[in-house]
């Protein structure tokens, strides 16, 4: 599945937890891979290969 970042300055966290460390910041309109899910996360890699967790709100899921 892919989704699209649509929250500006979206904090990709290393686990699922709010208050998780942040792994990497990604902008507006960047795509990722969505690899699964837990509970209201989305775990997700990037195009270079960083893997994370983001709040499933911050995306815009796209049909494959």
């Amino acid at each position: 599945m892919v989704g699209v970042v649509i929250q500006n300055q979206l904090q990709v966290k290393k686990i699922p937890l709010k208050d998780a460390e942040t792994v990497l910041e990604m902008k507006s309109g960047e795509s990722v891979r969505v690899e699964g899910q837990s509970d209201n996360f989305l775990s997700i890699s990037t195009a270079t290969g960083i893997t994370g967790w983001v709040d499933k709100s911050d995306l815009l899921i796209l049909e494959d």
